[in-house]
């Protein structure tokens, strides 16, 4: 009974993988850039709320692991030099948003509403 069930989740999961890769190849260059930007500010966001301030090595690494297991077909023929301006570009955007969305502030600081 495991094993069907085990059977049933990858092949599941492999159907998934395969419509999201083929949605992406799908799009056109412009589209598919946008897409990668917009992951990275995710994961930036996310970097600097697990790591805080003064870690900016370890949140690179932390997105650049990221970045390789969630696209690894870009992954494969970007520089590291190529995608740290990427990462640069997704930190300007994240610093130019935590001034203007309180929301996000408080999610990336850590704060409770109770807080600020």
């Amino acid at each position: 009974m495991n094993d069907a069930v085990f059977l049933i989740f990858s092949i599941a999961a492999g159907v998934l993988t395969f419509m999201a890769i083929y949605r992406f190849v799908t799009l056109n260059h412009d589209e598919q850039v946008e897409k990668l930007r917009e992951w990275l500010l995710w994961a930036v966001v996310l970097a600097e709320r697990e790591y805080g301030q003064n870690m900016g090595k370890v949140k690179l690494r932390e997105v650049y692991s990221k970045f390789v297991e969630a696209w690894p077909q870009i992954a494969s023929w970007m520089s590291f030099s190529m995608f740290s301006q990427l990462v640069d570009d997704a930190l300007r955007q994240m610093k130019s948003m935590l001034t203007t969305n309180q929301e996000l502030y408080k999610y990336v600081k850590g704060y409770s509403n109770e807080e600020v």
